[in-house]
């Protein structure tokens, strides 16, 4: 695992032991393991500017009247930089527009992927 996916993770809170060599992180495959969840949590990141904001289901409550009554508590941590996530994001766009991802379904809209793990 190469140290800037440690820093990733560890920065994102999602507490797992290294040094598991040669197993996908995207599928489960460290000893201590990771969940979708925390791998979605980790890459987030990347479409907010390099802040981590902690996923949530319900984002906003209204009443019958459109009165905002409650919601999530949106708390963002920066885990990278702006630059690093620019650049990240960068990257995962092309592998969907010029890259392993580029045979999916077009898109009208700009789409960043991770396809697969190279060793």
């Amino acid at each position: 695992m190469r140290w800037e996916y440690k820093i990733l993770c560890l920065n994102c809170g999602s507490g797992f032991q290294l040094p598991d060599r040669q197993l996908s992180m995207a599928l489960g495959g460290l000893r201590e393991g990771v969940t979708p969840y925390e791998l979605t949590r980790a890459y987030r990141a990347f479409a907010h500017e390099g802040q981590m904001i902690e996923p949530h289901f319900i984002k906003d409550l209204y009443d019958r009247k459109g009165n905002r009554i409650g919601g999530a508590n949106q708390v963002e941590t920066e885990v990278v930089s702006k630059q690093t996530a620019w650049s990240m994001t960068r990257m995962l766009e092309h592998v969907m527009s010029d890259g392993t991802g580029a045979t999916g379904m077009p898109s009208v809209s700009a789409i960043a992927g991770k396809t697969g793990t190279q060793v």
